[in-house]
């Protein structure tokens, strides 16, 4: 049914394998979401993944940081990162809280603040501690997009950074 020529009939059967409850039936049908070309399937399957709330994990390209103009690496010991054994990579987790209609995000933890923003397929981190980042969901599931760290007012170059919601 998810590949149903009629698009009423594939939203449909998304829907309902999202709100079994069953975990294979909800990956399953992420999975065949995140991966369609209808955009429809797509935003379907985006709600369901961000209001399960994570965690979700953001990973970090530190292969080409240069500490010196990033600070990534500083900002990285503030928000418990874990690193690569070659220090070529980093990653932390990120959750979510319910989607707030009138704020128009799925809010942090325990805060008033957006989590994260979704504007079509792109996703803004908003609320990271001294850092925004802005992400764009690929054909094969993955977010992908640059993480920049702030300095009092000054916004450092960006490195890149990537969530794939599928694992």
């Amino acid at each position: 049914m998810l590949r149903d020529p009629d698009a009423n009939t594939r939203i449909t059967a998304m829907s309902a394998m999202i709100s079994s409850g069953n975990p294979v039936l909800v990956r399953r049908a992420r999975q065949a979401g995140l991966t369609s070309s209808d955009p429809d399937m797509r935003a379907t399957a985006l709600k369901a993944v961000f209001d399960a709330g994570g965690p979700f994990r953001v990973v970090l390209d530190l292969s080409k940081a240069d500490e010196k103009t990033t600070r990534v690496r500083e900002w990285l010991s503030g928000v418990g990162e874990t690193a690569s054994a070659d220090g070529q990579s980093a990653s932390f987790l990120l959750s979510a809280d319910a989607y707030d209609p009138d704020a128009k995000c799925w809010k942090a933890p325990n805060s008033s603040y957006c989590a994260i923003v979704l504007a079509g397929e792109t996703i803004t981190l908003p609320t990271l501690r001294r850092a925004v980042a802005s992400l764009t969901l690929g054909d094969d599931g993955v977010f992908r997009g640059t993480l920049a760290t702030q300095l009092g007012s000054n916004a450092m170059p960006p490195v890149p950074a990537s969530i794939d919601i599928l694992e």
